[in-house]
């Protein structure tokens, strides 16, 4: 320094290829020489640098030693090697993808994961290979400045028959499962416990649902199936294969999925109907979890070579339905023009997701109408009719208008592509009974009942198709319970997170078993939301406002829900919502409350952000 003191700094290192730089550390990565340059705070130094070449051979060693020359493979083979390093000084050592051992196969094969295993008391490094489609090449196994060339055939893959799920197993009400309650999130790893789920699958066998799709082989996931065991009760499942993201960034994490599903499989072969790999990874605006068709396509390949039961992909119904839903001749409603449909809108970039409907033994496909409503696609408004429960009704209506139009679209494009046999189900769809993703005027606890029982009814009711390929002989429903843990996109349960059921349940049960909880709203099919009661009710709690004079806070609040009752019953809950946002409010604050007539929904507090108001469930 320029008083002479001195001090230790991290200098900023500019990038390589013959080195790397982390943690203050730089370590080469090839023999050669050169400069590095470095920098701190407009002062650099130059370091000049000889990686000298510590290595002189790599050799293969598989597990069977007639692989070591020519790997004839067919899909779902899997092979197991070391990897020998020899130095300079005549000394060995074995090494991994984690050493950073690269291996290289051209899409051929995959899940390079590195696995140590216990040998007469010495430890033993393998990797791992999978063949998981077809073809012919060398793979390339790297090591510092060492490559082996294997060369390798693998023989197409051979799909053979058609695998069906049971006709029992598809005669169950099926929903999708997941258990977290909360404080549970599958994010830090804090699972419901065997118990818990044992409760959940008493509830579920109560509401005669049998067929529960899970997301993932993870520990949630082995211990439903441990409670369904141990209930006694025939329950069936559709187990879930996360896929992370593509195989070149997450194909670790993938291949644990995967070996486990083929674990499971064949731990519970009475209770595992059918497999699906992957959740809406193909979709376009899939951002934290996206992998490309090939992927899919290679995992399921693999994972049916081991496994008996039917295998399926979940995914929204885009990727795989050429053209967006449109308005037939003389119908109303429908806004989208039957455009096609590309991935992210670029005709350059089709979504590629063929070769996937080729190797499935049945499709599942995402409908959500009410997540379609921001995107122009269908007249959820219907201000053509007047402010109203036939609003609401006509809304509904239209919904699953919309769900069977987008079913359709897929089954149009499958045919077309030539697979006319392949069984098309409803993987994932529903209605939120609250509002948390800032729906209003469509959330609601009435209209998640009304979507629901249009949905049964075309799918298990007088609506079911004849045979599998002209309807859905399956909907896995979303979802059982409330989760907490996903927080905007909570609120689709049949059941809350505390287990009281839902509107939809509590209307239509003929026991005992799932009775109004206390203090739940005795509300009517003609109660349900739709566009404009938001105003409609925010009017009424205006009128509260304006008419409480000075009462204590416990006071207005009585009042204004009674004021709710008085004006309709079908919007006790919005008063609800509203004493609770004036809850704390003094009488003083209560005067500061402002409302711009032109937009009756800016009931807004000048100081607070008065959050409640813009969410409530209308």
């Amino acid at each position: 320094m320029s008083d002479g003191r001195t001090k230790t700094v991290t200098p900023t290192v500019p990038s390589s290829e013959d080195y790397t730089y982390a943690g203050g550390k730089i370590t080469a990565l090839k023999p050669g020489s050169g400069t590095i340059t470095l920098t701190y705070e407009g002062f650099t130094v130059d370091v000049p640098y000889t990686n000298v070449e510590n290595y002189q051979s790599l050799e293969i060693e598989f597990e069977l030693p007639s692989q070591s020359t020519l790997l004839q493979a067919a899909v779902g083979d899997q092979y197991r090697f070391k990897a020998k390093a020899t130095l300079t000084d005549g000394s060995t050592e074995y090494v991994t993808r984690e050493d950073g051992l690269k291996i290289t196969a051209n899409g051929i094969f995959s899940g390079t994961v590195s696995v140590t295993t216990e040998d007469s008391s010495v430890l033993e490094k393998f990797n791992t290979i999978r063949a998981v489609d077809q073809g012919q090449g060398s793979i390339t196994v790297t090591y510092k400045s060492q490559k082996v060339e294997i060369p390798y055939s693998v023989s197409p893959f051979d799909f053979g028959m058609r695998r069906f799920i049971d006709d029992e197993t598809l005669s169950m009400r099926a929903y999708s499962y997941s258990g977290y309650r909360t404080d549970q999130s599958p994010n830090n790893q804090t699972y419901p416990s065997v118990a818990e789920i044992a409760e959940d699958l008493v509830l579920l066998d109560k509401a005669n649902i049998h067929f529960l799709r899970l997301y993932d082989t993870s520990t949630h996931a082995r211990r439903t199936l441990q409670a369904i065991t141990e209930s006694g009760k025939n329950f069936k499942v559709q187990l879930g294969v996360w896929i992370s993201g593509s195989d070149t960034e997450t194909g670790t994490a993938n291949w644990l999925q995967i070996d486990g599903a083929v674990e499971l499989a064949q731990q519970y072969p009475d209770i595992i109907a059918s497999i699906s790999v992957g959740d809406e990874c193909m979709v376009d605006w899939n951002n934290w979890a996206d992998a490309p068709p090939e992927d899919i396509k290679q995992y399921i390949q693999y994972l049916r070579t081991h496994v008996t039961v039917p295998i399926t992909t979940d995914d929204n119904r885009e990727p795989f339905a050429e053209y967006d839903i449109k308005n037939e001749t003389g119908e109303t409603g429908i806004l989208a023009t039957g455009v096609k449909i590309y991935r992210n809108g670029d005709p350059a970039t089709p979504y590629r997701t063929e070769q996937v409907a080729r190797v499935v033994d049945y499709l599942a496909i995402h409908t959500y109408p009410i997540a379609d409503t921001p995107y122009s696609i269908w007249d959820w408004k219907q201000e053509d009719i007047p402010a109203g429960p036939a609003r609401g009704h006509a809304m509904m209506d239209l919904a699953i208008t919309v769900a069977k139009k987008q079913y359709q679209a897929t089954r149009d494009n499958l045919d077309k592509w030539g697979l006319t046999d392949l069984p098309l189900i409803i993987g994932e769809t529903g209605w939120k009974h609250r509002d948390t993703s800032s729906w209003p005027g469509r959330s609601h606890p009435v209209n998640a009942k009304l979507y629901y029982d249009k949905m049964m009814e075309w799918v298990y009711g007088s609506g079911r198709a004849a045979t599998q390929t002209e309807g859905p002989w399956v909907c896995f429903y979303f979802e059982a319970f409330d989760e907490p843990w996903k927080q905007g996109d909570d609120g689709w349960g049949l059941w809350n997170v505390n287990r009281e059921p839902t509107y939809t349940l509590y209307s239509q049960s003929a026991t005992d078993d799932f009775v109004k909880p206390a203090g739940a709203i005795d509300y009517t099919d003609n109660d349900l939301t739709y566009f404009g009661k938001q105003q409609e009710a925010l009017k009424t709690t205006k009128g509260a406002f304006d008419t409480l004079g000075a009462p204590s806070v416990q006071e207005q609040s009585g009042a204004m829900l009674d004021q709710s009752r008085a004006a309709s019953p079908a919007i006790i809950d919005t008063g609800l919502h509203a004493v609770n946002a004036v809850r704390d409010y003094t009488k003083a604050e209560k005067k500061m409350l402002r409302q711009d007539p032109a937009n009756p929904s800016s009931l807004l507090h000048p100081e607070r952000n008065f959050s409640l108001l813009p969410s409530l469930d209308l």
